[in-house]
Protein backbone atom coordinates (compact mmCIF):
# COMPACT_ATOMS: atom_id res chain seq x y z
CA UNK A 1 0.00 0.00 0.00
CA UNK A 2 3.01 2.40 0.53
CA UNK A 3 3.83 2.62 -3.35
CA UNK A 4 0.85 4.10 -3.90
CA UNK A 5 0.80 6.35 -0.85
CA UNK A 6 -1.74 5.06 1.34
CA UNK A 7 0.10 3.96 4.38
CA UNK A 8 -2.46 1.47 6.03
CA UNK A 9 0.06 0.34 8.91
CA UNK A 10 -1.36 2.09 11.92
CA UNK A 11 -4.93 1.49 11.29
CA UNK A 12 -4.02 -2.49 10.78
CA UNK A 13 -2.24 -2.04 14.52
CA UNK A 14 -5.10 -0.66 16.05
CA UNK A 15 -6.56 -3.62 14.76
CA UNK A 16 -9.15 -1.54 12.67
CA UNK A 17 -8.30 -2.60 9.29
CA UNK A 18 -8.26 -6.44 8.98
CA UNK A 19 -6.97 -8.46 5.87
CA UNK A 20 -8.65 -12.20 5.40
CA UNK A 21 -7.52 -14.14 2.49
CA UNK A 22 -8.79 -17.51 1.30
CA UNK A 23 -6.48 -20.14 1.07
CA UNK A 24 -7.53 -22.51 -2.03
CA UNK A 25 -4.41 -23.31 -2.95
CA UNK A 26 -5.26 -27.22 -4.56
CA UNK A 27 -8.46 -26.82 -4.60
CA UNK A 28 -10.86 -28.50 -7.76
CA UNK A 29 -13.08 -25.17 -8.81
CA UNK A 30 -16.79 -26.51 -9.23
CA UNK A 31 -20.34 -24.92 -8.89
CA UNK A 32 -20.60 -26.42 -5.42
CA UNK A 33 -17.42 -25.00 -3.89
CA UNK A 34 -17.50 -21.17 -5.29
CA UNK A 35 -21.53 -21.29 -4.16
CA UNK A 36 -19.94 -22.07 -0.59
CA UNK A 37 -17.46 -19.65 -0.81
CA UNK A 38 -19.65 -17.02 -2.16
CA UNK A 39 -21.82 -17.96 0.75
CA UNK A 40 -18.67 -17.68 3.29
CA UNK A 41 -17.71 -14.26 2.29
CA UNK A 42 -21.26 -12.47 3.05
CA UNK A 43 -21.15 -14.65 6.27
CA UNK A 44 -17.94 -12.89 7.26
CA UNK A 45 -19.17 -9.56 5.96
CA UNK A 46 -22.61 -9.71 8.06
CA UNK A 47 -20.12 -11.19 11.38
CA UNK A 48 -18.15 -8.48 11.23
CA UNK A 49 -20.68 -5.47 10.97
CA UNK A 50 -18.85 -3.05 12.52
CA UNK A 51 -16.34 -1.74 9.63
CA UNK A 52 -18.22 0.56 7.32
CA UNK A 53 -16.04 -0.90 4.47
CA UNK A 54 -15.42 -4.11 2.87
CA UNK A 55 -12.77 -4.95 -0.13
CA UNK A 56 -13.40 -7.87 -2.02
CA UNK A 57 -10.35 -8.39 -4.53
CA UNK A 58 -11.02 -10.13 -6.47
CA UNK A 59 -13.95 -12.39 -7.14
CA UNK A 60 -13.00 -13.57 -10.54
CA UNK A 61 -11.69 -16.86 -9.87
CA UNK A 62 -15.32 -17.70 -8.01
CA UNK A 63 -17.36 -16.46 -10.42
CA UNK A 64 -16.07 -18.22 -13.42
CA UNK A 65 -17.01 -21.39 -11.52
CA UNK A 66 -20.49 -20.26 -9.89
CA UNK A 67 -23.55 -20.77 -11.14
CA UNK A 68 -25.33 -17.62 -12.55
CA UNK A 69 -27.90 -18.02 -9.83
CA UNK A 70 -25.46 -18.16 -7.05
CA UNK A 71 -23.34 -14.90 -8.59
CA UNK A 72 -26.98 -13.01 -8.92
CA UNK A 73 -27.74 -13.88 -4.90
CA UNK A 74 -24.34 -13.09 -4.10
CA UNK A 75 -24.54 -9.73 -5.45
CA UNK A 76 -28.44 -8.57 -4.33
CA UNK A 77 -27.32 -9.90 -0.90
CA UNK A 78 -24.08 -7.88 -0.62
CA UNK A 79 -26.80 -4.58 -2.22
CA UNK A 80 -28.60 -6.09 0.54
CA UNK A 81 -26.38 -5.16 2.78
CA UNK A 82 -25.22 -1.83 1.98
CA UNK A 83 -28.73 -0.46 1.88
CA UNK A 84 -29.94 -1.95 5.43
CA UNK A 85 -26.62 -1.43 7.03
CA UNK A 86 -25.32 1.45 5.73
CA UNK A 87 -21.94 -0.45 4.57
CA UNK A 88 -19.91 0.26 1.83
CA UNK A 89 -18.35 -2.94 0.02
CA UNK A 90 -15.95 -2.69 -3.11
CA UNK A 91 -15.85 -5.61 -5.03
CA UNK A 92 -13.57 -6.56 -8.41
CA UNK A 93 -14.26 -8.46 -11.08
CA UNK A 94 -12.69 -9.03 -14.56
CA UNK A 95 -14.65 -8.35 -17.27
CA UNK A 96 -14.19 -11.17 -18.83
CA UNK A 97 -15.87 -13.00 -16.38
CA UNK A 98 -19.15 -12.55 -16.74
CA UNK A 99 -21.03 -12.90 -20.27
CA UNK A 100 -22.61 -9.57 -21.72
CA UNK A 101 -26.01 -10.38 -20.18
CA UNK A 102 -24.59 -10.65 -16.59
CA UNK A 103 -22.23 -7.85 -16.82
CA UNK A 104 -25.73 -5.51 -17.80
CA UNK A 105 -27.29 -7.43 -14.70
CA UNK A 106 -24.50 -6.57 -12.42
CA UNK A 107 -23.92 -3.32 -13.28
CA UNK A 108 -28.03 -2.54 -12.74
CA UNK A 109 -27.63 -3.98 -9.14
CA UNK A 110 -24.32 -1.75 -8.19
CA UNK A 111 -24.52 1.70 -7.36
CA UNK A 112 -20.80 2.66 -8.86
CA UNK A 113 -19.23 0.89 -12.26
CA UNK A 114 -15.64 1.81 -12.81
CA UNK A 115 -13.41 0.35 -15.63
CA UNK A 116 -9.78 0.43 -15.33
CA UNK A 117 -7.85 -0.24 -18.70
CA UNK A 118 -4.12 0.17 -20.38
CA UNK A 119 -3.72 1.96 -23.28
CA UNK A 120 -1.19 3.00 -25.35
CA UNK A 121 -1.14 6.72 -26.71
CA UNK A 122 1.72 6.98 -29.03
CA UNK A 123 4.65 5.61 -27.38
CA UNK A 124 3.25 6.40 -24.01
CA UNK A 125 1.33 3.63 -22.19
CA UNK A 126 -0.90 5.11 -19.88
CA UNK A 127 -4.23 3.81 -17.33
CA UNK A 128 -7.64 5.34 -17.55
CA UNK A 129 -10.20 5.30 -15.32
CA UNK A 130 -13.54 5.55 -16.55
CA UNK A 131 -16.98 5.41 -14.43
CA UNK A 132 -19.57 4.65 -16.47
CA UNK A 133 -22.19 4.39 -13.80
CA UNK A 134 -21.96 6.28 -10.59
CA UNK A 135 -25.21 6.95 -7.80
CA UNK A 136 -25.10 9.89 -5.79
CA UNK A 137 -27.15 10.01 -2.60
Amino acid sequence: MDKISLSVKEYYLKGVFQIYELHVKDLEWDEVLSSRFLGLILNTIKLREYFDLYVIDSLTYLVTHAREEDILNFFTEARNIVEEKNKSIIITVHPYAFNEEMLVRMRSISDVHIILSVKEIGDRIVKLLQVPKLKVQ
